[in-house]
């Protein structure tokens, strides 16, 4: 046994642990593994950033293969005690309504969509919104993003399409200065928004596997993934891939699934579409991904232009359709891209004669830093 198991040896007879360690230790010691067996497992546990409730992320399977010291019987008793210490014993309607009391919303800003959807967007679920280019995808999660910012929460985002600009962002974050008198910077959120840029699926599947830690360490609200699978088509194109591209991000989509749930977080993911042709001629836009992503999807929303002057509105007026969900009917509902975010198509026109004002302020106060 190398020196680092016996620090950990030191460290279970101290109490001092890597964050998450107390309830493995506990976990370990109810498995009836020995002193030597539980060290060495909290080290291995540890070189991969797992804690105890990141083991409910795992099937025996895929623990095993992470951690050679546990077998396939350790792994699922370790799993399954883990899901009783997390998830409790088979429960009753009353502590389910309770628990969804409790449950988090991401607003969207605007009213009448949050009011369809009972507060916002939930947490512990998927979320999918889907449509061609220019409908406001993008700028949905900024707003989304400077709304669980703002609540003190953290959100990862990974942008597999180049389209993250920080600028954005801060315009999204002034709204809360400029009409609630909280005044956001990107400077003062910085610590709580992880990104990274992601070019090929492999990454995108590296990076989603590395959040534990700091899934661990952080009150991560979101994580954003703009989008998701595009670089999944793009890496398996031919028609040979089919299969590993099924396999693949069924893979992803029931470990995100997973997430969402054991740390009471939303994950949002853009998708593309494609022209369906009938035969009359006529063309319907479909999102990629097929049932596969349709089944996964807690909520399905598609995004699209329209003739803006039918409505009496501004030019960035867009339509959201909800179009798969298992409690929520489905709905139409207009918002807008304001100029500090994702609006009600009635604000628009103010907000964009706030947003110059608020423009002209803000280079004042950064000449003035200079």
């Amino acid at each position: 046994m190398d020196s680092n198991n016996f620090n950990i040896k030191d460290d279970l007879q101290s109490g001092t642990l890597f964050k998450g360690s107390n309830h493995l230790k506990d976990l370990l010691a109810k498995l009836g593994f020995s002193f030597d067996k539980q060290a060495d497992l909290l080290q291995a546990l540890e070189n991969e950033s797992i804690d105890a409730r990141a083991l409910l992320l795992f099937s025996p399977r895929q623990l095993e293969n992470l951690i050679p010291e546990l077998t396939m019987i350790d792994s699922y008793r370790l799993i399954n005690e883990a899901i009783t210490l997390f998830k409790g014993e088979v429960t009753t309607l009353s502590e389910i309504i309770k628990k969804s009391e409790k449950r988090n919303f991401i607003s969207t800003r605007v009213e009448k969509l949050d009011f369809k959807l009972n507060g916002g967007l939930p947490s512990q679920k998927l979320v999918e919104l889907y449509g061609s280019a220019k409908t406001g995808k993008t700028q949905f999660f900024y707003t989304l993003a400077a709304e669980v910012l703002s609540k003190g929460k953290s959100v990862v985002w990974l942008d597999t399409e180049g389209s993250f600009e920080s600028i954005r962002l801060r315009d999204n974050l002034a709204f809360f200065g400029y009409y609630e008198g909280e005044n956001f910077t990107l400077e003062e959120v910085s610590d709580q928004f992880f990104f990274a840029r992601v070019t090929h699926a492999s990454e995108l599947i590296g990076r989603i596997l590395g959040l534990i830690p700091i899934l661990s360490n952080n009150n991560v609200g979101l994580i954003i993934i703009d989008s998701l699978v595009a670089p999944i088509k793009a890496d398996y194109s031919e028609s040979s891939d089919f299969k590993e591209r099924y396999l693949l991000t069924s893979s992803l989509l029931n470990y995100l699934k997973r997430m969402a749930v054991v740390y009471d977080l939303t994950v949002c993911y853009s998708n593309q579409v494609f022209n369906n042709f009938t035969e009359k001629g006529g063309r319907k836009e479909l999102p990629s991904g097929g049932h596969l992503l349709s089944h996964a999807s807690d909520l399905r929303f598609y995004l699209e232009k329209i003739d803006s002057k039918d409505l009496d509105h501004g030019e960035q007026v867009r339509r959201l359709s909800l179009v798969d969900c298992g409690w929520i009917s489905e709905f139409h509902e207009f918002y807008a891209i304001g100029s500090f975010g994702i609006c009600s198509p009635e604000k628009e026109f103010k907000m964009k004669g706030d947003y110059e004002e608020w423009l002209f302020s803000e280079q004042i106060r950064l000449k003035q830093k200079k």
